[in-house]
């Protein structure tokens, strides 16, 4: 397992197994964030089935000047007008 990219937003395990009755199982997933949102996909087998997953998830936030697309909103969330300020990572 581990992370790739300079920002390390593109994760992904692998792995590899022998499980008694089932013979061998493995895995694949790989996850990105990214500025709009996070998508991932994952891929397994075993004896019995392949099995593929997805996923993906963000937040919508509408306001007066239009609507901005972005990482999930939990509880709290801000939005920071700063005009000719493009590309400005806030921490």
């Amino acid at each position: 397992s581990g992370t790739l990219l300079k920002d390390r937003n593109l994760s992904f395990s692998m792995n590899q197994g022998h499980a008694s009755g089932q013979g061998n199982t493995s895995s694949l997933n790989v996850n990105y964030r990214g500025t709009y949102g996070n998508i991932g996909g994952g891929y397994s087998y075993d004896a019995n089935s392949d099995r593929f997953s997805y996923n993906a998830s963000g937040g919508v936030l509408a306001h007066q000047d239009g609507v901005t697309f972005g990482q999930p909103v939990g509880d709290t969330a801000i939005l920071v007008k700063a005009p000719g300020a493009a590309g400005v990572r806030l921490e």
